[in-house]
Parts: structure tokens; sequence; C-alpha cells
């Protein structure tokens, strides 16, 4: 404390210094006001909450990266693939609990009702059996097949997952208050701990068993930690809204489509290709994946402020985001075509194969400035969701399922930036049509 006190009376003796350090921000934040002519966003809420965001996701990022060129260089493409597999099939299983609690319990913060954080702890336990039964069925069939790592591995997920849905609440709640400084901070310390585990972990072991373990095991526990953390700071008499939950379903159900839509790829891919080709797979959309992630902080940051904007607003500002950022965009997919073979010859010398495949896969990554979506939550246009949802999930996996038949790899890839592309096209074309709701009284209560 003193230190810092020293530090701070330092600056103060130096001439102009506090002065300049004013003029320095003041400049700062005239400059980002200006350009919110051109932008039409709140520049400065934006600097603000991405800042933590990047942070976040830098860290996440970089150990994301150094585990893949350990796993590459450490575990077999057979055993990297049942491993994949194993998290895929956790993401359907999941799919199963009220994935869309999260998203509802945003949106409640941010209008106040935070004491819908507590309620929704038991809301998600209880919708959490669905989960659980998927998961021990999965595992009966395993072990009757006498796949014992597959099946073992769904017990694990079965008695770990409730918990870990309860305990992932504390980041929705953290967007709605736009605390994203305390939100990136613990996620980069769960990405830190989780990728030092499981790097010591693929140091000693090539047991699927066992990484799935280390990956669940220590997920469970940091989050957990900032669960409590958190909880401790939300007052107990804070109001409760209700209709959240009713929302929260319809998100929810709509989310098992597309949850299902996004992880049987690879599923199609282990079961028609094997685990090696999954493994190629699974590198080859990696680093746009990644690309992804950064791009898609925009929601959590956006998401407060979208729901406090008219949907004249909307239909006027997103379609004009968009445009300008495929200036962004554009160039980073045409730099990452071109150095993608000397990234993976580098870094991923055995997956040279995923390079082809990855240079189609990033044109996707054009796509990821559409809001449209988020507006949709944002206003809770459930219709739209939903047609959204069954849309690219039924024709996706269609299309996908004949693709990988045919084509391998190749179709499967292909068949996905078209159904990507697909997909944003319906939603400018929703988002045109969508006629703003009448707002209901969020203080009623329902059944949960």
């Amino acid at each position: 404390m003193e230190t810092e006190i020293n530090k701070r009376s330092v600056i103060a003796e130096i001439p102009g210094a506090k002065e300049k350090s004013q003029n320095l921000r003041g400049k700062s934040y005239s400059l980002l006001r200006w350009s919110e002519k051109f932008t039409k966003t709140d520049m400065v809420y934006l600097t603000k909450g991405s800042f933590w965001l990047f942070v976040s996701q830098g860290v996440s990022s970089v150990g994301s990266f150094l585990l893949a060129i350990a796993c590459a260089h450490f575990l077999p493409k057979e055993v990297y693939g049942d491993y994949k597999y194993i998290i895929s099939i956790s993401g359907i299983v999941t799919t199963f609990a009220l994935t869309g609690l999260g998203t509802a319990l945003t949106q409640a913060v941010a209008r106040g009702f935070d004491g819908t954080f507590a309620k929704a702890v038991s809301v998600s336990l209880k919708w959490s059996v669905f989960m659980v039964t998927g998961s021990l069925v999965g595992a009966g069939y395993y072990l009757y097949n006498d796949n014992y790592t597959l099946g073992l591995s769904l017990i694990i997920i079965a008695c770990v997952s409730p918990f870990l849905k309860v305990a992932g609440l504390y980041g929705p709640y953290l967007s709605g208050k736009k605390d994203f400084k305390k939100s990136s901070l613990y996620a980069s310390v769960e990405s830190i701990i989780a990728t030092t585990a499981f790097f010591v972990a693929i140091f000693f072991t090539d047991s699927v068993l066992i990484l799935v373990s280390v990956f669940f095991g220590t997920d469970l526990l940091t989050k957990s930690f900032f669960y409590f953390k958190t909880a401790r700071g939300v007052p107990t008499d804070a109001p409760v809204d209700y209709t959240a939950f009713n929302f929260g379903k319809h998100i929810s159900f709509i989310n098992i489509w597309l949850n299902i839509s996004t992880q049987v790829d690879k599923v199609l891919v282990y079961h028609y290709l094997g685990a090696a080709e999954l493994a190629i797979y699974t590198f080859a959309t990696s680093i746009p994946k990644q690309v992804r992630s950064f791009v898609g902080m925009l929601a959590p940051l956006a998401m407060p402020k979208l729901a406090g904007r008219s949907l004249h607003e909307l239909k006027e500002s997103i379609p004009k985001k968009f445009l300008l950022s495929l200036l962004v965009l554009g160039p980073i997919v045409i730099a990452y075509i071109i150095l993608a073979p000397y990234i993976y010859k580098v870094f991923f010398p055995q997956y040279m194969d995923s390079v082809f495949y990855s240079q189609i896969y990033s044109v996707f990554m054009l796509l990821l400035g559409n809001l449209s979506d988020t507006a949709f939550t944002a206003k809770k246009a459930l219709k739209e969701k939903y047609i959204i949802s069954l849309g690219v999930s039924i024709f996706g996996t269609v299309f996908m399922l004949i693709s990988v038949y045919f084509y391998g790899v190749l179709g499967i890839i292909v068949s996905m930036v078209i159904t990507k592309y697909l997909t944003a096209l319906l939603m400018f074309f929703l988002l045109r049509n969508l006629k703003e709701l009448p707002d209901k009284n969020t203080a009623g209560k329902t059944t949960v």
C-alpha cells in the first residue's frame, strides 16, 4: 500500500505529469467519441469492456495454442481423436440441461434483477436430470459393448456436469453487471490452471480416461471457487425476474438443435472416418475457431447494450456494423490463407494434412461481425430463434451427413462453410422483418 502511495507521490512531483496524463486521457476519450460518427457504436463502452475480454481470450488462446502444440507432439492421433470425441459427446449430452439459463440470467441482471442469480442455481440443478440421465444411458451402452474408456468417461461427465453448470453461472451474472474486468480475470485464471494441469498430464500419460478426468476435474474446481466468490457479493434481498426462466427454457430448447449440429460434425468424422481423421479435422478447424472466440467476445459485451436499443435502431445499425467488420476480417482471412502452410509447418508438422482444410474453413470468419442472433436474444425474438435453430440444425446435419459419406473431411468442411453463409442470409432476412414485441411485466412470477 505504501509503495503504491509513494508511486503516486513521485508522479505528482513530476512537473506537469498529472496534467499530461489527464490531457492524454481527454484526447483518447474525444477520439473515441469522434469515431462513433463512423462506427455508430459506443466506442468508450466497447473499449473499456473489450480490453478485459481480449485479455481473457488472449490468455485462453495462448494456452490453447501451446496445448495444441504439446498434443501434436506427445499424443498419438488416435488418442487425441478419442479424447476430442468424448468432449464432443459431452457437449451433446450437456445440451439437454438448461443451457439457455446463462443468457436469460445475463439479460435479467442487466435490467437490475440480481436476485435471479440465486434462483438460477436451483433451477439449473433441477433441469440437470436430463443431462445426467443421457450420460448414464450412453455410459451403459458403451460399457455393454466393452468400451470401458468411453463408458467410464460418460460416468465422469454425469457426476461432474450438473455442478459445472451451476458453477459456470458466475460468468453470465458478471456479464449482466457489465463487470468485464472481474469476469475476464477469473476466466484467465481458470484457463491458466486448466492449461497447466492438462499440459502436465500429457507428459506423463496418454490414457484418455485420465485426460478426461483432469479436464473436467480442474474445470470444476476453478469454476466452483469463482462461483462462491461471486455469490458472496450478490444482495440476498435483490429482486428476481421469474419470467427469465421461461425465456431460458425457450433458449435451451433452441440450443438443443444448435448444439447438436455444432458437435455432430466431430461425431460423424469419428464414426465414418476414425479417430485419426478426427484429429486431423480438429487441427484444421482449431485456429479459425480461436479467431471466432476472439470476435465472439463482442456478443456478451453487446448484449446489455442491444437490450436497451429500439428495434428500429438495431435494424439500422447491425447491417452497417457487419459491413464495417469486413474491413477488419477480410485482411485477416486473406493473411491466414497465405500463412497457414507456414504456421502448420513450424508448429504442427504432424498435421500438414490439415492445412488445405483449414484454409477453406477459414472463409467462414468473414461472417463473425454479424450480431443478428445477439439482437434476437436481446429482444426475446423466440420465433426467429426457433426458425434459425431448426432450419440450421436440420439442413446442416443432413448436408454434413451426405458430404462426409461421399467426400470425407473435405465434404464436411465445405458443407459447414456453406451452411454458415446461408444461416447469415436467413438472419438478415429475419431481422429486417422483425416486429417489436410488447414489453411484459418482468416481475410476474411463473412456475419453473
